[in-house]
Parts: structure tokens; sequence; C-alpha cells
């Protein structure tokens, strides 16, 4: 993946992920995160771009996650994990840089104080 993709990344489109691995269905996904359907359809559509893969595939009643999609949960809880911990403070607050590398792997940059 190149970071240009990755400039039109928001973390809704993380966090509509996780969830949608979590229950493996747009309709569920979109009930949790107080959405459309046709709107978590889109950003499925949006992250099936970014990350060149159909993330999901239909089976039965739901989606299944491919392959790909299932070796991103772990990087992506983590990720979502450590950017919900971040305390704000409008104070103190400086900008935060995260950066996804196409392995799969994430690094920050805290803010500096």
């Amino acid at each position: 993946m190149h970071e240009e993709k990755l400039l039109g990344l928001d973390l809704d489109l993380l966090v509509a992920l996780d969830v949608m691995l979590e229950t493996g269905s747009v309709s569920r996904t979109a009930a949790r995160l107080h959405r459309s359907q046709p709107a978590v359809s889109r950003m499925l559509g949006r992250l099936r771009d970014l990350f060149g893969d159909p993330l999901f595939v239909p089976q039965g009643r739901g989606l299944t996650p491919t392959p790909r999609a299932l070796a991103m949960r772990g990087p992506l809880k983590l990720t979502l994990e450590m950017c919900a911990s971040w305390s704000v403070r409008p104070a103190l607050s400086t900008r935060q840089t995260m950066r996804l590398t196409s392995g799969s792997s994430v690094r920050t940059t805290p803010p500096q104080r």
C-alpha cells in the first residue's frame, strides 16, 4: 500500500472494519455504528479500494473475511486500542502521527511536550 492511499484513510473506516470483522454483517455493523446500511457499504467499498482486497466475501446470509482481512484483525485491534488510549487535552494536545505500513505494522510518533 502506498502512502498516498493512506491520505484518504480516516479512523471511521478502521472502526467500521473492526466491527465488520466481529459481526460479519454490513447491516449489524451499521446498527452498531449508528449509520445507515448504504453508508457502511460505501465504507467497505473505500476499504476494498484502499487495501486492494475484497476483505469480505458473501457466504450464506453474512460475510466471511478474506485471509487478508483476518491477517489485519490483530494489528487493527492494537491500533484502535492505542488510539482510544490517547488522552486529548485541548490546552496540551499537539498533532500525533500514526503510520500504517503495508506489512500491517503500526508506528506512532507521540506528541512532543
